[in-house]
């Protein structure tokens, strides 16, 4: 009896280890792709134009804007200093 919760207790025990082995093993979170600290202060759009998405990857800042006549625009700008980087026209089919 006693041999049998010895071995009990030891696999408990191991069990514990091991977790916190991998626990502590696993990679750190990734980063985000871009930190506030490299965020412009603001972007410009052009006036009445509504923003409809952003996203920021790669030191790009991607929105898509929407014209009082319903006409869609992607624009990239810089995600460091709000730089007009490109647009081009979104037509949905």
């Amino acid at each position: 009896m006693v041999v049998a919760l010895t071995a009990t207790l030891m696999i408990g025990v191991l069990a514990i280890a091991a977790a916190i082995v991998i626990t502590v093993s696993r990679d750190p979170a990734p980063a985000p792709l871009i930190s506030g600290a490299e965020l412009a202060a603001e972007i410009a759009l052009p006036a009445g134009e509504a923003l409809i998405s952003a996203a920021a990857a790669a030191g790009v800042l991607t929105v898509v804007t929407r014209s009082a006549d319903g006409a869609e625009t992607l624009r990239m700008f810089s995600a460091a200093t709000g730089e007009a980087l490109g647009e081009m026209a979104v037509r949905r089919d």
